[in-house]
């Protein structure tokens, strides 16, 4: 049989199971798979991931966020030009079974574009949290907020 690699989510603990749920060895926390991550990504401990490109930041929620959500209805996504600071609360996601999540911004910046996509496709936060389910696109204004974020090992 197949290992699975884990992390849980309160305590941080990395392990591998057989099995798509398992027990986390270290606190006894039922979780999930946590399927590929992407080497060239940064989290946030509020479960969002940063992607530089030519100098900004494509941002979105993680893998782990999407499946704890549930099914994305809908997206209310910040307009262009804002200006952001540091897990401020930036969009809100709203699941088919339960209320909002506000999404916080990883880093500080402007918002210079917006997934539009997700306006009639909301569901590309849960089919591709990281490709085509992204949130925005920012200038940042602290870069050195991105060397604070986890990388993908972490």
């Amino acid at each position: 049989m197949e290992l699975q690699a884990y992390i849980c989510p309160s305590c941080r603990t990395r392990f591998e199971a057989p099995a798509v749920r398992a027990r986390c060895p270290s606190c006894g926390r039922r979780v999930k798979v946590i399927g590929n991550i992407p080497e060239d990504l940064r989290f946030s401990t509020k479960h969002s991931w940063l992607r530089l490109e030519d100098g900004l930041a494509r941002v979105g929620i993680t893998d782990y966020c999407q499946a704890e959500l549930g099914p994305v209805v809908h997206v209310d996504l910040p307009t262009l030009g804002k200006k952001m600071t540091f897990m401020e609360n930036l969009a809100r996601i709203d699941p088919e079974f339960d209320v909002g999540f506000g999404f916080s911004s990883p880093v500080s910046g402007e918002v210079m574009k917006v997934n539009s996509a997700l306006w009639d496709s909301p569901e590309l936060v849960n089919s591709d949290p990281y490709g085509d389910g992204w949130l925005i696109l920012v200038r940042l204004s602290r870069r050195s907020e991105v060397e604070e974020l986890l990388s993908a090992a972490e």
